[in-house]
């Protein structure tokens, strides 16, 4: 008797589907380094700040800015640096976290969005919104005579 091909056609599909889950947790595994590299140097950055105002500790990178490490675009791309690169990192890895499917049904149009939980991806995403909490808290205290109308000239 000939062998049935329906069971080694359904072992190459769940082999085949198999596959391609292994091939997206690898890509979000790698979307996450991505956006852990991106987070390093503004969490870095946020660190030394509070340990150099709060703890008292020198600021090493005084050096640098005395070399002439001051200028605009060395400014301009801190900044960019600071506030972009964590928006970037957030936005990679909810795109690993959420997927979004767009139908028809009936004429209308019908949208689908599942989340995906991913330990990591979902770490960069939470130490994103730690490191803009913490930005939102620092120009709120710093600027807080200003917005109460204590001090006149801001």
């Amino acid at each position: 008797m000939g062998s049935n091909p329906i069971p080694s056609a359904i072992l190459e599909v769940r082999s085949r589907k198999r596959a391609l889950t292994e091939s997206i947790s690898r890509l979000d595994r790698e979307l996450a380094y991505i956006g852990f590299a991106l987070l390093a140097l503004p969490l870095l950055f946020v660190l030394h700040m509070t340990a150099t105002y709060n703890v008292g500790l020198a600021y090493p990178l005084q050096s640098l800015v005395d070399a002439g490490f001051s200028s605009r675009p060395f400014e301009l791309a801190g900044v960019l640096l600071l506030l972009g690169a964590p928006l970037l990192a957030a936005g990679v890895n909810l795109l690993a976290l959420l997927r979004v499917r767009f139908d028809r049904k009936d004429g209308e149009l019908v949208s689908t969005i599942r989340l995906r939980p991913n330990a990591w991806n979902l770490t960069v995403v939470a130490a994103t919104a730690a490191l803009y909490a913490t930005l939102m808290l620092y120009l709120l205290t710093e600027n807080w005579s200003c917005l109460t109308g204590v001090q006149a000239f801001c």
